[in-house]
């Protein structure tokens, strides 16, 4: 599996909590890019573009919010963190271990280079009762890209 796909509820919330839920985050750095995560009318969920993995499991379950797009890339600590990814090959040859997409407020695409990630994600999105659950098994089924 290179990746998984699947449609979150178009709600304010703590997705990116249950997506994640059970993921080891004290070793990783969170990498936000083309973001727009809402929290109230005029404030943003993110306010910078980098995160320790303890600030942003913090910051994603204390929080109501409204995600209308993101991208969200997933790194080891202690490695380079500023890639430039353009398309899957790129993400193979990089340092990022994970990416996260969600677009129009609920839409998701997740890819990983590590698959234990992909199966503990679709275990999270049919507990938290996510729909349309695919796995991206080809790289002709790989949109994001």
């Amino acid at each position: 599996m290179l990746g998984i796909k699947f449609k979150i509820p178009n709600v304010w919330g703590t997705v990116l909590n249950d997506i994640l839920d059970g993921i080891e985050t004290e070793d990783l750095i969170f990498k936000t890019d083309f973001e727009e995560v809402h929290l109230g009318t005029s404030e943003f969920l993110f306010n910078k573009d980098i995160y320790t993995g303890l600030e942003f499991s913090e910051l994603i379950k204390t929080k109501k919010y409204y995600p209308i797009f993101l991208n969200l890339k997933l790194y080891d600590k202690n490695t380079n963190y500023d890639d430039n990814i353009k398309n899957y090959d790129d993400f193979l040859n990089s340092n990022c271990k994970l990416i996260l997409i969600i677009t129009d407020c609920e839409y998701v695409e997740i890819y990983s280079k590590d698959i234990k990630y992909l199966n503990k994600i679709k275990e999270n999105a049919i507990k938290y009762n996510f729909s349309n659950i695919v796995d991206i098994n080809k790289k002709a089924d790989i949109k994001f890209f």
